[in-house]
């Protein structure tokens, strides 16, 4: 029922012309690319301007509207992060926010405070990042968004003092935030960081395009890959072929031996060194 009245009211939108098609345009990896906003940040309305207006391709939407409340109800969930045994959050499209006390058993959603999709949540004690983006369908400019909390997860802000292309992931690498997403012009690299918290960043230097998945044995010791399946090693300073060619990879771990990798179509691998790969053959359709 919730599906069918989700799909209802979409049509409903577009038929009354507060929603044109543009606003539905997929992107590789992502449902709706966000809504358009006013201010600096990509999708992001603070504080003291909640009671005002988005603009939603030509109409008035604020983030915790009923018309975003209900485009979200079928949002998807794209990351997880864990503040502490039982605290759990996680984030997803059109600014999507849940969390947990109770160890994942129930779940409540939270104020929300942005409209764009966010990829990736994670935690280092109470202090937590959000990141995402959009990439803006008039101009196509990627813009990225960074969320920023204090209290575990329970309440959160704006951290965007630095502009960002869209991010795809964040991690607590030794004493330092790493994200990385799509490629930013100015800064001439994927990965950024930032050592005050999430307040600001500066780039990483990588040889690699839009990042999309990234992990990190040590602080020096990453492995990176790229929208086309390219690899690229922090320790050694190199990229190299795809790893699995034509297909994206959406995720990268190390387990204490050996690198992981999956992606589109039930992709697998699995490295040594990060440099040559094998493919695991999983008990999963083509259409995985």
């Amino acid at each position: 029922m919730t599906a069918t009245m989700n799909s209802a009211i979409r049509l409903l939108l577009l038929a009354i012309g507060i929603l044109d098609s543009t606003a539905f345009a997929q992107l590789p990896g992502d449902a709706l690319p966000g809504v358009a906003s006013p201010l600096a940040t990509p999708g992001i309305v603070s504080p003291q301007l909640a009671t005002k207006s988005l603009a939603v391709a030509g109409a008035e939407a604020p983030p915790n509207s009923k018309l975003v409340f209900a485009l979200a109800d079928d949002a998807s969930l794209n990351s997880i992060g864990m503040a502490s045994e039982d605290r759990l959050c996680a984030v997803g499209d059109r600014g999507l926010m849940l969390a947990s006390d109770n160890a994942g058993h129930t779940w409540e959603r939270l104020p929300a405070i942005t409209t764009c999709n966010l990829r990736a949540v994670a935690f280092q004690g109470n202090l937590g990042l959000a990141v995402g983006g959009l990439v803006g369908t008039r101009v196509g400019i990627s813009q990225g968004v960074v969320l920023r909390s204090e209290d575990a997860g329970r309440t959160w802000t704006v951290a965007n003092s630095t502009p960002l292309s869209r991010l795809r992931g964040v991690r607590f690498i030794g004493d330092r935030w790493l994200a990385w997403g799509d490629f930013h012009p100015a800064l001439q690299t994927s990965i950024v960081e930032s050592v005050d918290g999430g307040w600001t960043w500066r780039g990483v230097a990588a040889d690699i395009g839009h990042a999309t998945a990234a992990a990190w044995t040590r602080q020096d010791n990453g492995l990176i890959v790229d929208s086309l399946g390219r690899c690229y090693r922090t320790s050694l300073k190199l990229s190299q072929e795809a790893i699995s060619a034509n297909l994206s990879i959406h995720n990268v771990l190390h387990d204490g031996q050996r690198w992981w990798a999956c992606g589109s179509h039930g992709t697998c691998l699995v490295s040594v060194d990060g440099l040559t790969w094998e493919d695991v053959q999983l008990p999963l359709s083509a259409a995985a």
